[in-house]
């Protein structure tokens, strides 16, 4: 939408939408992944992790459709609508998936990784943008449109040769077949002992929350012996701490502010909004290499300090006027991309899981303190996950 949003061919086709309507238009994606954000909420657990993506990829592609046929403002929105839903759907179960599919010693790594590969799909929208703004037609907006399309054919194509969450395997009780995926992820035979230690885990984890009086939808407000709430309270402070620090305002509104506010020419815009994914995508790879190494806390200021800074001088800047300014303003845009990255794009993510794993006392877990208790969920291992 960056590059949608100031072409002529756009503008003319939806009657110059005002700054208000076209803030809504871009905005109305989000409330759309809103919506896929809840169902999943609701439904999450009830299938696998494959059959939502695919099923949130081919509502993408009907949204893509509607959004790429459009002839007026409803239409339109409602495509938006619909693709933010399939959004929601996708985003909140990839990276559940993965936590769940690596082992834990490279799970701050792929997340970053595939943080990555999501700001590549930036790059490849931007330069389409660029690279059909030359044409005078609605191709100009539509076959960006279309683009999502195809890549959601991809991954239909690519999603039924993937391996099942193990651990979502063992919840709905397919033991035999969370054994087999676990192997292969981990490259081992069934019978291994790590992979018998890991069901084990998985296993006694999954027994652990059953048997827990906080598996309520109101425990989520109490402490409950596990600091429930503290845990809802960051992980929602955390999430809305990322889309607050304005990350996908620039992504979406690029070419539009460096346009508008900073003076560019469209081509000039374009180009300069191309280049800011490609440096958000080289600043993406520094938390490959220290996220693991690095305090989440510490990174955690660090990208909150430098976003700061780079924000307020950017404001400044604009705020002044003058070209030489607006190219400054524009230089710590980018900068503000390296602190977000390393201080917030994967962290985030990376302290969800931990409080989603990791129980904050060890101690408070019920009826584990009792040797009856690892006695009797043992045997009840043993019968379900022997090979």
């Amino acid at each position: 939408m960056g590059g949608v949003t100031t072409s002529k061919t756009f503008q003319s086709t939806f009657d110059h939408p005002s700054p208000s309507l076209l803030g809504f238009l871009v905005a109305s994606y989000e409330v759309g992944a809103l919506f896929g954000a809840l169902i999943i909420f609701i439904l999450g657990d009830r299938f696998g992790r494959r059959t939502i993506n695919m099923a949130g990829v081919t509502v993408i592609s009907i949204g893509g459709a509607i959004q790429a046929s459009s002839f007026g403002v409803p239409q339109f929105l409602v495509g938006r609508i619909v693709s933010g839903i399939g959004l929601g759907m996708t985003t909140s179960v990839i990276p559940i998936w993965l936590a769940e599919c690596t082992s834990p010693k490279s799970r701050g790594r792929m997340i970053a990784i595939q943080l990555s590969h999501l700001i590549l799909g930036l790059i490849l929208a931007n330069w389409t943008d660029y690279g059909v703004s030359t044409y005078a037609s609605s191709i100009q907006w539509r076959l960006p449109c279309a683009l999502q399309i195809c890549i959601c054919m991809v991954c239909l194509c690519i999603l039924p040769w993937l391996p099942e969450s193990p651990r979502w395997l063992a919840k709905v009780n397919r033991m035999e077949e969370a054994r087999r995926n676990l192997a292969a992820l981990r490259g081992e035979a069934t019978s291994s002992v790590d992979v018998n230690r890991e069901m084990h885990e998985i296993h006694f984890a999954l027994t652990s929350e059953s048997e827990s009086t906080a598996s309520s939808w109101t425990a989520l407000f109490k402490n409950a012996g596990i600091g429930a709430w503290s845990r809802v309270v960051v992980a929602m402070a955390a999430n809305a701490g990322q889309q607050l620090t304005g990350s996908n305002i620039i992504s979406s509104f690029g070419p539009y502010i460096f346009q508008t506010s900073i003076g560019m020419s469209r081509h000039e815009a374009l180009l300069v909004s191309g280049g800011l994914q490609v440096w958000f995508f080289l600043s993406s790879l520094i938390p490959w290499f220290i996220i693991d190494r690095v305090g989440r806390r510490k990174l955690f200021l660090f990208g909150s300090a430098g976003m700061a800074v780079c924000m307020t001088l950017s404001a400044v800047f604009v705020g002044i006027g003058g070209k030489e300014l607006g190219y400054a303003a524009t230089v710590f845009m980018y900068l503000f991309y390296t602190f977000f990255t390393t201080g917030w794009q994967a962290n985030m993510w990376i302290c969800e899981f931990f409080l989603e794993f990791c129980p904050f006392a060890r101690s408070s877990e019920p009826n584990l303190d009792s040797q009856t208790h690892q006695s009797s969920s043992h045997s009840t291992f043993v019968n379900a996950v022997q090979p």
